[in-house]
């Protein structure tokens, strides 16, 4: 083998070994990606569950509020603080 072609065995390699390098850095970066998307999928679905969460005792509440409202009206009535047509 001539002593250029060695030389350029050798220069491919460099290019080649670092070219492997930075493979390896994009991949470890891919994963570390990957990890912190999974992560944040999992707190957007924890989020979900929590306002669907709030949603309920909403409706639970207005619920409440609406039979309060409905019992003091009633009340009100039955010591005539308003008129039975009002």
């Amino acid at each position: 083998m001539s002593e250029d072609a060695g030389s350029v065995i050798d220069f491919l390699r460099g290019r080649f070994g670092r070219m492997d390098e930075r493979f390896d850095r994009v991949n470890a970066r891919l994963d570390e990606l990957t990890t912190r998307l999974l992560r944040l999928e999992r707190e957007i679905v924890d989020l979900r569950r929590e306002i669907t969460g709030l949603h309920e005792d909403y409706v639970g509440l207005a619920g409440r509020l609406d039979t309060l409202d409905r019992r003091i009206a009633r009340i009100e009535r039955r010591i005539e603080l308003v008129e039975e047509g009002a």
